[in-house]
């Protein structure tokens, strides 16, 4: 069980070695990098979050990147409109967000100016929530 009760786990590091065989980059942030990957038992593909702990920002973002972990176990278990959250394994020099992978369209992305803080995109992202048609 992850800390917050939910059937996440929080599971050592070697796991992820041993049962998720890391991929292809396919996103960089300031703050972390998104990788395909493959658990090895199932063969079922994921994408990871990868945030490097050994990098000076981290104790600045250490509070933020745990309070995802646990709104993730919260919120994004069975919600249709959510990518599902699948485990988080923590190590020294790294954390691991394993999520459920998401393909995107191309005809569904909105521009660099679209902003998520009011107007269509509050109406987007209540939407999405609350599984009303957007």
């Amino acid at each position: 069980m992850g800390s917050s009760g939910t059937a996440s786990k929080k599971v050592e590091s070697q796991r992820f070695g041993g049962y998720y065989n890391p991929g292809r980059t396919i996103g960089q942030g300031a703050y972390a990098v998104v990788k395909l990957c493959t658990h090895s038992p199932s063969c079922a593909q994921y994408a990871v979050k990868v945030f490097d702990k050994t990098r000076s920002s981290w104790e600045s973002r250490k509070k933020l990147v745990y309070r995802e972990v646990k709104l993730m176990e919260r919120i994004c278990k069975n919600h249709e409109n959510i990518c599902s959250f699948i485990e988080y394994v923590d190590s020294p020099q790294q954390l691991h967000l394993v999520i459920e992978e998401v393909v995107f369209f191309p005809e569904l992305s909105f521009g660099s100016d679209f902003r998520y803080d009011g107007g269509p995109g509050r109406a987007l992202v209540t939407g999405v929530l609350l599984n009303s048609s957007v």
